[in-house]
């Protein structure tokens, strides 16, 4: 007999000696994988239990009572019963010459052949053989589904993030694997302990959404409490009402068999139970699904604890990536508290600015008022125009401080950055009677965003001047310089110095010694600023350095990376274009601006330059205008009086007018992402107070822009 025969069962349904003695040397070295049954019900038993992949019935012995279908002739009682005992088993018939002709025929609706009594020694082997063969590659096509099945809930593991998606597949593999008609997966809570824990359904299959959401099941409750309390699994091959453990069982199911097996992850704990059902007059559960659902539910078992603790793993990365959001919320606030602290102090000093500015725009407006002489009124222009320029760089210098957004790895001009830090230290420096002194060598930009370098320079200044608080012939003195590939910054006092002890603390947050760095009886400030100037410089891929002695001074030193080379020499921002750029012919532009002196100075500009310009203080304003005058360019304060927005009545331009060119103006710059996005999809920004140069340059700009992209390309003509 060839290797198909090996470890299967052939069943004999009959007691006759010759039979058995001939298939016995059918067999050949292999007998002893033949089973005899001693009766039609024993045959019968001996199906269900062994799952024979081939049995032989001898059709002189009456079909087993009840057999189960009601059938005249007793070889297709045999089939009929055979074929539910065995599903998967391949029928062999012998019969009795007279009997040949209906054996044939069952032949035609499923057995695999017929031999008559005594069959040839030749025949009886290559039937034997055909039919284990054809068993053989059936059982190995259903182990390869089940394998696949297996490695498919491996591969949801690995490759799904959801537990409950993974769990649900898990079912479904395993009732395409049986056959069966309904199913669950019971799980245990997160310890996965049975003893005084509750099984819940996790996945399910054919079973009403109110008995999944309703399900909880104690250990010992029902069969799949009964399976999680005692650790074995069950075979029904009847319903519940024919085991006598489960018969007090109420279903609401018409279950003609179930198999029950535990879930169990390493090393050996059960963690839930797997239930099956077929419904009743299907075909219903054999040992040999039993035995598959064992494996099966421990290879399961170990998928679902990795995907458990996958998910734990993704819960947790979560959480801290929640708590890193969180943590770099809290730095935020932390660094912009500083800075406000720093202004906080520097806010008497920018007071008095203003003050002397606003004194000289003032006194000399009213003496030329009041003589109305011609010097008196041009000194006047004049003094206004300075002063306005000074203030506006004052503001413009405190809000790119202050501002919470800034732009990382940027490359900055240092020398133009600490310019303007010590611009807004100048009245705090003089006042204290201190000499600045400042040592510029060229240097190339540093990549770090500029506010944030900006409140490292003014942490270190302030400390310094306070540091040579109440000292007569207090130096300051800031330096640069290239060393390497880095640009050294380096603020040097003639202050008290600081305490040999207090030296390692120094960059501890809220450590402070009597002032940020001494010189005062009173304590000021949290202590953040050199612990804030610590992290921008070392998240910058930079160093911050002090050097110090008690009575003789203090250098900190700031070593900052270069910035990556861009194309071009680097070269700081123009802010003013001191010759108009020429006006598309017959332009017209849009003012819509709250204040009237805004309105005002807008139209006497653009007008004095040749556009066509109409002014609006409303949002009703603006749509009756572009009635009259449609706008090649509208130029829009982005935030309008009565809570009207100037970005919505731009996108109102923009729909009526789609090749109307928009320029935002604004006095409020909050350096926010909203502002930012802002900037990038406007035509233009202006940021108030801006000068005649800067808007007839940003409106010709985009003008000249529009009319690039309705030219027709070079070469086109007209068709007649």
């Amino acid at each position: 007999m060839p290797a198909v025969a090996e470890r299967l069962l052939v069943l004999l349904a009959s007691g006759d000696p010759s039979l058995i003695a001939a298939i016995g040397d059918a067999l050949g070295p292999d007998r002893e994988s033949l089973v005899v049954a001693s009766s039609p019900e024993g045959a019968l038993a001996e199906a269900k239990e062994r799952d024979p992949p081939v049995v032989v019935a001898d059709l002189r012995w009456p079909a087993p009572r009840p057999s189960g279908v009601n059938l005249s002739e007793s070889a297709r009682d045999w089939l009929a019963a055979i074929s539910s005992a065995a599903p998967r088993a391949k029928l062999i018939l012998l019969a009795k010459p007279d009997g040949e002709k209906a054996a044939w025929e069952l032949v035609r609706r499923g057995a695999v052949d017929c031999l008559v009594i005594p069959p040839p020694q030749e025949r009886l082997a290559a039937s034997l053989h055909n039919a284990l063969a054809r068993s053989a590659l059936e059982r190995e096509g259903s182990a390869w589904r089940e394998i696949q099945a297996l490695l498919e809930v491996s591969h949801a593991v690995t490759s799904d993030e959801d537990l409950s998606r993974i769990l649900q597949k898990v079912m479904d593999s395993a009732m395409a694997v049986t056959g069966a008609d309904s199913g669950s997966l019971l799980l245990f809570g997160d310890q996965g302990e049975a003893t005084g824990d509750v099984l819940h359904i996790a996945a399910a299959r054919g079973i009403p959404t109110e008995v999944v959401a309703g399900t909880r099941l104690k250990p010992g409750e029902g069969i799949a409490g009964w399976v999680a309390q005692h650790g074995e699994p069950v075979l029904l091959r009847g319903g519940p009402e024919g085991d006598p453990r489960f018969r007090h069982l109420e279903t609401r199911q018409r279950i003609g068999s179930s198999v029950c097996v535990p879930v169990r992850a390493r090393p050996g704990r059960l963690i839930g139970v797997v239930c099956l059902n077929t419904e009743k007059g299907r075909r219903r559960f054999t040992r040999r699904d039993l035995d598959l659902m064992t494996i099966y539910a421990g290879s399961v078992g170990t998928l679902i604890e990795a995907a458990r603790a996958i998910e734990g793993h993704r819960s947790a990365g979560k959480r801290l990536e929640r708590s890193l959001k969180r943590l770099r919320a809290a730095e935020g606030q932390l660094v912009q508290s500083s800075k406000m602290a720093a202004l906080g102090l520097l806010a008497s000093g920018i007071a008095h600015e203003f003050n002397n500015l606003l004194t000289g725009i003032y006194g000399m407006a009213q003496l030329a008022e009041e003589t109305g002489k011609r010097e008196h009124v041009e000194k006047s222009l004049r003094v206004a125009v300075e002063n306005s320029r000074r203030a506006r760089d004052i503001v413009k210098n405190l809000l790119s401080f202050a501002r919470p957004y800034s732009k990382p790895g940027e490359a900055v001009d240092l020398a133009s950055a600490t310019d303007e830090v010590l611009e807004l230290i100048r009245r705090e420096v003089d006042s204290r009677g201190v000499k600045l002194v400042k040592n510029y060598r060229p240097a190339p930009p540093v990549a770090i965003a500029r506010g944030e370098v900006q409140q490292v320079i003014l942490n270190l200044v302030l400390n310094a001047v306070q540091a040579m608080e109440g000292r007569e012939g207090g130096l300051l003195a800031v330096g640069l310089r290239r060393r390497s590939e880095t640009v050294v910054l380096t603020v040097a006092d003639t202050g008290v110095g600081i305490p040999r002890a207090a030296l390692p603390r120094l960059f501890e947050p809220f450590f402070s010694t009597k002032s940020l760095l001494g010189g005062s009886s009173e304590p000021r400030g949290a202590g953040l600023g050199l612990s804030v100037s610590f992290g921008i410089v070392r998240a910058a891929g930079g160093r911050i350095r002090v050097k110090s002695r008690e009575g003789a001074g203090t250098v900190f030193t700031v070593r900052l990376p270069l910035a990556p080379p861009t194309p071009g020499p680097f070269k700081r921002p123009i802010t003013e274009r001191r010759v108009a750029p020429p006006v598309p012919a017959g332009a017209r532009v849009l003012v819509v601006d709250d204040e009237w002196w805004v309105r005002e100075f807008l139209r006497e500009c653009l007008a004095h330059a040749g556009y066509a310009v109409a002014i609006a203080g409303t949002g009703d304003e603006a749509r009756e205008a572009m009635r009259d005058l449609p706008p090649d360019a509208a130029l829009v304060d982005i935030v309008l009086a009565n809570g009207e927005s100037g970005t919505t009545l731009a996108d109102e331009i923009r729909k009526s007018h789609p090749n109307a060119r928009i320029l935002y103006m604004t006095g409020k710059l909050t350096g926010s992402e909203s502002e930012r996005r802002l900037r990038e999809e406007a035509d233009g920004f202006l940021a108030k107070p801006f000068s005649t140069a800067e808007v007839l340059g940003l409106l010709a700009a985009a003008l000249g822009e529009s009319e690039e992209e309705q030219a027709p390309p070079p070469g086109a003509r007209g068709h007649a």
